[in-house]
């Protein structure tokens, strides 16, 4: 396989996996390992004008494969707010309402928190939070540790774009020497509990073969270029270690880890298939499969984190051929283990999705009437009927699609459903996945097959170079924006489709 079809395969991957599909009601095969953990506040100088009524978290769930988000809502009377998850590890949980905290909870803690709700800035408002309960000490640890360890996001970039890998490894090599001993004064200098200790640990470990994974994709997404990268520059990066439960205290560096080791692992052992072979799933699944069960001799939870992300990928994806055609396989690695029955309860999932997908009121299939397609953007501004139109270009396979159809797009429809025509094109993808998708989130307006033939014409109109791609096309059917930076989320997007309708 050519270095250019590996990072197509590595891109692929990454959109498949990242910011995918709903949490559902799963429950654990081990239910006495997992438990609850309770994060409660009082929030004064509460300003719900300015800042809202909800305090947002997000975690990652190894549970479920997916970057959880939910809200608790604040008691605008006494500001005090309250939630919880369930968890079988460690859960490193961002939390953000007029500033953000990052904390690592374990199953069966409890925390609360004294916030100022009027303060933005950073270091003010950590100087006057108060923390009690369990993980007091971890969490000032880690508070400490992002104040210490700011991350230099301009010069990784510059070293990236520079399209040079023995550069960038030098790069990474000379900054990690630095970091870790710092590292260790940081360990020297403060007190650490024993929790915060194994967070430091994996930081030690991983944060420097992350970003050594890391590179090809980045280097993709920053330049639009695909990059050769020959095997010997993940060697270091690839040597499987002695992974253990406790590292999943990092869950979010344990899981970006796992996560790109997966894709170039994915990627190696690919580019030693012919291409005959390389269309044979059975074949693929077999090189797979034999390695992971080498990896699982030495080091069973790697393998079955590896594996997980692989099959949660394929579930996210609504594809489940994959998990039918290995459950043999899959079975014996996952025995007995707290991941079995999320596993099997996800495939459950969206093998009945899949079945018997319901479409919401208020969503429409349609076909376009136009005898060609050329004519199919022309037939779109025509039925919108002078209203500003804004169509989003999405993919059954992409999870950054999906993310937005989950968090953002029905807060954006129903700001603008009187004034927008909302518009879903789904280019480059399976068919019988299409329903389903729109099933699973309830995405309403008016959707659009098109087959590939049928998508090239569209492609070079609004010069569609990825997925999700947005286009924003005014009253006069003029198309004024389109790229990923006007997604649902974006506030950009909402300040532009109000000034059109304001024409």
């Amino acid at each position: 396989m050519t270095s250019k079809i590996a990072s197509l395969f590595l891109i692929a991957l990454l959109l498949i996996t990242s910011c995918t599909s709903t949490s559902g009601s799963d429950t654990s095969s081990s239910e006495t390992s997992k438990k609850d953990i309770t994060i409660s506040g009082n929030i004064h100088n509460l300003d719900v004008a300015k800042f809202g009524d909800k305090v947002s978290f997000g975690y990652h769930d190894y549970m479920v494969g997916d970057y959880q988000e939910l809200k608790a809502t604040i008691d605008t009377t006494t500001g005090d707010f309250k939630t919880s998850i369930s968890s079988i590890a460690p859960v490193q949980i961002y939390f953000y309402h007029n500033n953000s905290l990052e904390i690592i909870l374990s199953p069966g803690d409890s925390i609360h928190f004294k916030m100022d709700g009027s303060l933005t800035d950073k270091t003010a408002f950590i100087n006057t939070l108060e923390i009690s309960g369990d993980a007091v000490q971890t969490t000032k640890n880690l508070i400490a540790f992002h104040q210490d360890f700011k991350p230099d996001y301009a010069r990784n970039e510059l070293e990236i774009k520079k399209g040079d890998p023995e550069s960038y490894k030098k790069y990474v090599d000379s900054l990690y020497i630095e970091r870790n001993k710092k590292i260790q004064d940081f360990a020297a200098n403060n007190e650490l509990s024993s929790m915060f200790k194994n967070w430091l640990a994996v930081e030690e470990k991983y944060a420097k073969n992350v970003a050594l994974l890391q590179y090809p994709p980045l280097y993709n997404m920053f330049t639009r270029q695909f990059l050769d990268v020959t095997p010997d520059y993940f060697n270091d990066a690839m040597k499987v270690p002695n992974f253990t439960k406790e590292d999943l205290a990092n869950n979010t560096l344990a899981r970006n880890y796992i996560q790109y080791y997966y894709y170039q692992l994915r990627t190696e052992l690919q580019s030693k298939l012919s291409q005959e072979e390389l269309k044979d799933p059975k074949k693929r699944d077999s090189v797979f499969y034999n390695t992971i069960n080498t990896i699982a001799k030495d080091n069973t939870l790697m393998a079955q984190l590896i594996t997980l992300t692989s099959l949660q990928g394929e579930l996210n994806n609504n594809t489940i051929e994959g998990y039918e055609r290995n459950l043999t396989q899959i079975e014996n690695l996952f025995s007995g283990s707290d991941f079995a029955g999320p596993l099997n309860a996800k495939y459950t999932k969206v093998k009945n999705l899949l079945e018997n997908p319901v479409l919401s009121e208020g969503t429409e299939l349609l076909t376009f009437q136009s005898e060609s397609p050329e004519g199919y953007l022309k037939e779109i501004i025509a039925n919108a009927n002078g209203k500003v139109i804004y169509i989003d270009n999405w993919a059954t396979w992409c999870g950054p699609c999906k993310s937005e159809f989950k968090n953002s797009t029905p807060q954006l429809k129903e700001k603008f459903q009187k004034d927008v025509e909302f518009i879903y094109l789904c280019h480059q993808s399976e068919e019988k996945l299409w329903k389903p998708s729109i099933s699973e989130f309830k995405v309403k307006g008016k959707h659009y097959f098109l087959s590939q033939e049928e998508s090239n014409p569209i492609f070079k109109e609004i010069n569609l170079q990825g997925f999700p791609t947005y286009t924003i096309i005014n009253k006069k059917g003029d198309i004024v924006k389109s790229g990923f930076e006007y997604r649902p989320s974006n506030t950009i997007t909402s300040e532009i489709l109000t000034e059109l309708i304001a024409e």
